[in-house]
């Protein structure tokens, strides 16, 4: 396959995470608070959140910096309103300035942001990068006869996973190792150089250990706030590749077949659904489970963002259907607020979010 030439990090550009926000911005639109982006880059897992993602098609970029700071965040928008690019209410609504619509418009493509999958890989890829690190560790240390060595990743399901995965190869390790590397190889041929050598240079192997985040940053000349982000983009486009030909890849994609990602954000939205197609009633799902009603309706709500035959009907008739569409497109919004606002009295705020769930990513007319 031809190579990407297209990086995610450019050189002439400081900070990426800057980048996403105003990103983020221009999608929203004055609509959410700045804790809504600040949500969405951590992956927080809020029905609001998840929706949140859909309807102002930022998916891409859900949960792809988990352990950005609220007040390193605050810190960044701040920095944005000092160069005029965001401008932020009383209400600590936001949105683009003309200058930071200009700004987007010149740098947006140099960014390369619709390389991230951050909704379908914000779980998978941290399981996917920590079990290959220390896969290839061992393998390249058990190939030399080093069975003495400091796993590189202290996390214990991965080290349970990881060596369980080991005893399969061990009886061919060599060969199973020859077969990594060519995956490997294959696979790091379609990044553009640098992100290839930011990949292999955080690998460790027989007496050489990989490089930290500080050490790659350093390396490269990219801000730490950004380094994260490079190798988290890495990984999504390694998944990206590795999912859709499985047979090309057969050893890396035997390490994600356990943990591809669930479509459900939550085990008991799961445990919901369930009962639902056991034809259960809110009711009696709630007193079932112990828990509240409104609890449910989330579960409801979040099971219609992620399957798209969930049966809507069984809780908003037609009628009400067609005049909550109507409603959004006459406001132009998404807003809850302002949307029960508009339609009738009997129509309550979760037929109105279960119907914002099936919209999904539809676009109001503006």
């Amino acid at each position: 396959m031809k190579r990407d030439n297209i990086s995610i990090y450019k050189g002439d550009w400081k900070l990426l995470i800057e980048g996403l926000i105003l990103k983020c911005c221009e999608q929203i639109k004055a609509r959410r608070t700045t804790a809504a982006i600040f949500h969405i880059l951590t992956g927080k897992k809020s029905i609001q959140t998840v929706q949140d993602t859909h309807l102002y098609d930022l998916a891409l970029f859900y949960g792809i910096d988990k352990s950005l700071r609220k007040n390193t965040f605050h810190e960044l928008i701040r920095h944005l309103e000092q160069k005029a690019l965001i401008s932020v209410d009383e209400s600590s609504c936001f949105q683009l300035t003309s200058q930071g619509d200009r700004w987007l418009l010149e740098h947006e493509s140099r960014l390369a942001l619709n390389h991230f999958n951050g909704l379908s890989y914000h779980a998978l890829a941290p399981v996917f990068s920590e079990r290959l690190l220390l896969l290839v560790q061992i393998l390249t240390n058990s190939s030399m006869q080093n069975y003495s060595f400091i796993p590189i990743v202290d996390k214990k399901t991965v080290q349970v996973w990881v060596k369980s995965f080991y005893k399969t190869l061990k009886w061919n390790e060599t060969t199973y190792l020859h077969y990594l590397h060519d995956e490997l190889h294959t696979l790091l041929s379609m990044l553009p150089d640098k992100e290839a050598s930011i990949f292999v240079d955080r690998l460790t192997g027989y007496r050489s250990y990989g490089k930290s985040m500080q050490q790659l940053a350093y390396r490269y000349q990219i801000p730490s706030m950004d380094i994260k982000l490079v190798w988290t983009c890495i990984i999504h486009r390694m998944l990206s590749v590795i999912q859709s030909k499985p047979t090309d890849y057969q050893l890396l994609h035997a390490i994600i077949q356990d943990a591809e990602q669930r479509s459900f954000i939550t085990e008991s939205a799961k445990h919901t659904h369930h009962l639902l197609q056991r034809h259960y009633s809110v009711e009696t799902i709630a007193a079932m489970r112990k828990l509240k009603r409104n609890t449910i309706y989330d579960h409801i709500v979040e099971i219609a963002l992620v399957d798209s035959t969930f049966p809507v009907s069984s809780f908003v008739t037609d009628e009400q259907y067609n005049e909550i569409i109507e409603a959004i497109e006459r406001t132009k919004t998404y807003s809850l607020k302002q949307l029960k606002d508009a339609v009738a009295d009997e129509i309550s705020y979760f037929q109105i979010r279960l119907v914002l769930a099936t919209i999904k990513t539809k676009k109001v007319k503006s």
